[in-house]
């Protein structure tokens, strides 16, 4: 019966592809094939980074001297205009929560390679407030740390940190605005779920640092705990 129902709607979705043909959700022109996101030529020309394999990189030199990190990677590199641009996007304001579990399974496979990584514990993503959840229904910093703690095979606290008050957006904030905006905003649930444990602190995106600052500076006031941080992309300066 299963079997059947499953048949029957991928008809439906692929005859309803024909009507309406689904966009490359990256660069917005082409169709993929079906039940994927991005078309063959996006998916081969993603900015992919290397950062995964050294734990000091450009990420990390971002955060240099703002609190102690273990390390940081994105899996992306947004250019203004391309690609990872756009996948942000859609998956921010448009709902593209499948392909953000797709991208943090495709990232969690090679973090948990990756010696840097061996050691987490436990991954925690950024929060948004209950305000912005009920709008947008869902926090795609926690559906991106879906995928990665389904292919890490790491458990992920999802409310481990609480947003207190709703802020301005960040979009077009300097650093030091954007280090105001968010000070003060975070604060650590229960603490005994991350005592003693390596925190994977994950974010959308890697901008100025402000928020992934703010967050880990929480989690650090909790005994014993060390932080690393995974973003799906990391703004190119």
């Amino acid at each position: 019966m299963y079997k059947a129902i499953k048949q029957a709607q991928t008809i439906v979705e692929d005859f309803i592809s024909l009507i309406y043909p689904r966009l490359c959700l990256a660069c917005m022109q082409d169709a993929p094939m079906p039940r994927e996101h991005m078309c063959l030529a996006c998916q081969l020309d993603l900015p992919y980074t290397d950062l995964h394999h050294h734990q000091e990189n450009t990420f990390t030199d971002r955060l240099w001297g703002r609190f102690p990190l273990h390390t940081a990677a994105a899996q992306l590199l947004m250019i203004k205009g391309g690609l990872a641009e756009n996948i942000i996007y859609n998956i921010k304001y448009r709902g593209a929560i499948d392909l953000a579990k797709s991208l943090g399974r495709s990232y969690g496979r090679q973090l948990a390679k990756s010696p840097l990584y061996q050691d987490i514990d436990i991954i925690v993503p950024v929060p948004i407030h209950k305000s912005k959840l009920k709008t947008r229904g869902y926090n795609q910093s926690a559906i991106y740390g879906q995928g990665l703690s389904k292919t890490m095979k790491i458990p992920m606290f999802e409310n481990a940190i609480r947003k207190l008050h709703k802020t301005s957006s960040q979009t077009r904030k300097t650093r030091m605005e954007r280090l105001s905006n968010v000070e003060s905003q975070y604060a650590i649930s229960q603490k005994e779920k991350i005592k003693g444990k390596h925190v994977l602190l994950v974010d959308d995106v890697m901008t100025t640092g402000a928020t992934l600052e703010a967050c880990a500076l929480e989690i650090l006031k909790v005994e014993g705990t060390r932080v690393s941080v995974v973003t799906v992309a990391m703004k190119n300066y």
